[in-house]
């Protein structure tokens, strides 16, 4: 049936799309694919809706097929490898990890959204990405059969995967966990972070945002630290920018708010583009954004391509 992607993303905006199907498991989630292609019809997956902008045009002829909402309660284990549902949060699935002394979720803490959606955008923060753990998935491919891949299938870069198009549902992950050397620590670390994040982003459900919008940049020497896209933006006064119902948020460059009633996603679009043209004219420099855009933007002053 028809929905609102307003109603399933983070932003809180989106417009119509065709056939909208909530799925709970990789079963009913292959029988609705293999559907959908016996009568041709486009579809895109979607978890948690936590970082896309969706078109206030909607998918027009699209169908979208949600997998979200399961537990972080392990599905099997061999050894050091541990296999999640791809519903789970990913914040709970951190929280497992550190609540059983395990090495590398601990900087992952409170990133939103689901383990499938990080692991297919290679999430991260603090240095360290999801991609650095996962060690394979069970995949529904998109033609609707179910198969086990390893971790090589996802080609991982930074923030980015094989399975970011959109037609493949990621519907278990393996991850590599093994016991921290920290021990504890692990715990007082996650604590730390959580307080961090509070205090310098929007929380939410209650923020309409998807995050960091755009992705940081690459290390200015071999083997150093990427370059945080917050600090250029800062340096070219993004906090005092918006776009009709869109703002930066006031305590953090990098992150784009709808926070008025009347937003629209082509407003979060504009802003997004003055941001990356003002960055672009002072540091010759293009960002990249991290936020996935779904649908025609071409009405908005960012054009650009469903992605």
């Amino acid at each position: 049936m028809p929905a609102f992607l307003r109603d399933f993303t983070s932003f809180r905006l989106g417009g119509l799309v065709a056939a909208f199907r909530d799925t709970a498991s990789p079963a009913e989630a292959a029988d609705a694919i293999r559907s959908w292609r016996a009568r041709a019809v486009p579809f895109r997956i979607l978890g948690s809706g936590t970082n896309i902008l969706a078109s206030d045009a909607g998918l027009p002829g699209e169908a979208v097929l949600r997998f979200a909402g399961g537990d972080a309660f392990p599905l099997a284990r061999e050894g050091d490898l541990w296999t999640f549902s791809a519903a789970a949060a990913l914040d709970e699935v951190a929280r497992f990890a550190v609540e059983n002394a395990f090495a590398g979720m601990s900087a992952l803490s409170g990133i939103p959204g689901t383990l499938g959606g990080a692991a297919a955008g290679n999430a991260g923060a603090y240095g360290v990405s999801l991609g650095d753990l996962v060690a394979g998935a069970e995949i529904v491919e998109s033609d609707g059969t179910l198969h086990k891949v390893g971790a090589d299938a996802f080609a991982y870069e930074y923030r980015k995967s094989a399975f970011q198009d959109g037609t493949r549902l990621l519907a278990s992950v393996t991850l590599r966990l093994v016991p921290s050397a920290a021990g504890k620590g692990e715990r007082a670390r996650r604590e730390e972070i959580l307080s961090e994040r509070a205090g310098k982003h929007p929380i939410l459900p209650f923020a309409r945002t998807a995050g960091s919008f755009f992705r940081n940049l690459p290390p200015e020497t071999p083997g150093g630290r990427r370059r945080a896209a917050g600090a250029l933006l800062d340096a070219v006064g993004a906090k005092s920018m918006r776009a009709g119902g869109a703002a930066v948020f006031p305590k953090h460059a990098n992150i784009l708010i709808a926070d008025r009633g009347d937003a629209t996603a082509a407003d979060v679009a504009t802003l997004a583009e003055k941001l990356r043209q003002a960055v672009k004219e002072k540091f010759s420099v293009s960002l990249v954004p991290e936020v996935r855009y779904w649908g025609d933007f071409a009405a908005s002053s960012y054009s650009t391509t469903a992605r």
